[in-house]
């Protein structure tokens, strides 16, 4: 019990690590290439996220270090407090940096889109990439929900704070990459940038 304890949500924060990882070499590889300022942007917001899911697996670690002198009830708790700066980080840092990204665009819209099917490649590639991470995340959620509870609920009632981090990021990260791709298809066919 201790065990799951410990290791419940672990395997969908290396599958969201490392499909991070893959998304931002992708995109840089992409910026390398067609030299995109947002391209640029999205390659470091990928190693934001990387940097996010260290975090869970640092919390996680330090919860599982046994009770010393220094911390006689042990720092279980540990983790939860990652989660934490995790889900600020995701809040703040990523929706300031997504707000200030839509109006300039808005206001400021590139009219010459270079690259459009090396674009739409390394977005088909993140979201391959983002919904095989997602995949993980449910099973382990599926695996981690022994009383059959909904979705909603379980994520609601778990202990387990790094599936439910893990689980709205990949979520939201397909979400967005199907909303880009779409956004993307519609600016080439119309040769409109809006």
């Amino acid at each position: 019990m201790n065990e799951e304890k410990n290791k419940g949500g672990m395997m969908s924060v290396i599958a969201a690590l490392g499909a991070n990882v893959l998304v931002a070499i992708s995109k840089f590889i992409g910026f390398a290439i067609s030299g995109s300022a947002a391209m640029l942007n999205e390659s470091i917001h990928s190693i934001v996220d990387c940097g996010n899911e260290i975090l869970l697996l640092v919390g996680n670690k330090q919860a599982a270090a046994k009770v010393s002198d220094k911390h006689p009830f042990g720092q279980a708790r540990a983790k939860y407090f990652y989660s934490l700066v995790v889900a600020m980080m995701l809040f703040f840092a990523g929706g300031a940096l997504g707000v200030m990204e839509a109006t300039e665009k808005l206001f400021h819209p590139e009219h010459n889109v270079e690259n459009t099917w090396l674009v739409m490649g390394i977005l088909v590639f993140g979201l391959i990439v983002e919904t095989v991470s997602l995949r993980v995340a449910i099973k382990e959620i599926k695996a981690l929900n022994k009383d059959g509870l909904s979705l909603y609920r379980f994520l609601r009632e778990s202990r387990h704070s790094e599936i439910l981090i893990i689980f709205a990021e990949d979520s939201c990260a397909v979400l967005g990459l199907l909303i880009a791709l779409g956004g993307t298809l519609l600016s080439h066919f119309t040769n409109n940038p809006f």
